[in-house]
């Protein structure tokens, strides 16, 4: 009888959920030059435009960078595995995003998400792409327009792959919430997943098939897990 107990107990453990990980994310505001500054940022001023150059940025899982009043410029690159959002304001390029250098670039990772909130004037909460430089998506941007002119979109004159997702939100401004591709600017899009799922990287139409078939199946474990116990149980009556 005591024998059977340690698996029965065993067998409750494994049907308890497991709790969320991460609860307490950090929320990380860049709104003016001291946030800049604090950040480790060169601040300087483009015209009537604020700029906080970085030589390069990296957001992880389950954080958030918030970029609102001001343009942040990556020298090198920016590598995003959590939630960057940019919010556009009344001042032009504000809340924007820029890949600088020679060879600057935007890496949002599986998992990662952009989004692109644009505001009353040009460029506002917009991602630029320029000449030279590059865009990897393999998770998901939001862009979001709004009355000022390419605002909330994403402004490709370099490179863009895009793996992931890209959701266009277009508004009354012109080129807004949307992907525009200058002419010298090239856009990959639809190309195949690279985000993996329990370790195996799997065409979209399989995962599906698969986590249904999880589900589906999910129902039977207590029984399962139920009927090992009792089977166990009997066993071990019948050999004493």
């Amino acid at each position: 009888m005591n024998r059977v107990i340690p698996l029965l107990a065993f067998s409750i453990l494994l049907l308890v959920p497991v709790g969320a990980q991460n609860a307490f994310a950090d929320i990380i505001e860049l709104k003016n030059e001291a946030d800049c500054l604090a950040l480790g940022g060169t601040f300087f001023v483009l015209g009537i435009a604020d700029v906080c150059v970085f030589l390069s940025l990296t957001v992880d899982s389950g954080d958030t960078l918030i970029i609102e009043n001001i343009q942040v410029q990556v020298t090198d690159g920016l590598t995003n595995s959590g939630t960057i959002q940019l919010v556009g304001g009344s001042e032009e390029v504000s809340g924007s995003l820029v890949p600088g250098g020679n060879s600057g670039f935007i890496v949002n990772e599986c998992g990662g998400t952009i989004n692109a909130q644009g505001g009353d004037e040009s460029n506002s909460g917009s991602i630029s792409i320029t000449p030279g430089r590059s865009l990897t998506n393999f998770g998901t941007i939001n862009l979001i327009g709004d009355i000022g002119s390419f605002s909330g979109s994403l402004l490709i004159s370099g490179t863009a792959d895009n793996h992931g997702t890209i959701n266009e939100n277009p508004d009354s401004g012109p080129a807004s919430g949307i992907v525009f591709v200058f002419n010298v600017g090239v856009f990959n899009d639809d190309l195949p997943s690279q985000c993996a799922i329990g370790g195996e990287i799997i065409p979209i139409e399989t995962t599906s098939l698969i986590l249904a078939g999880t589900q589906s199946f999910s129902w039977m474990i207590p029984v399962l897990l139920s009927g090992i116990g009792i089977g166990l149980f009997v066993v071990t009556r019948k050999s004493e």
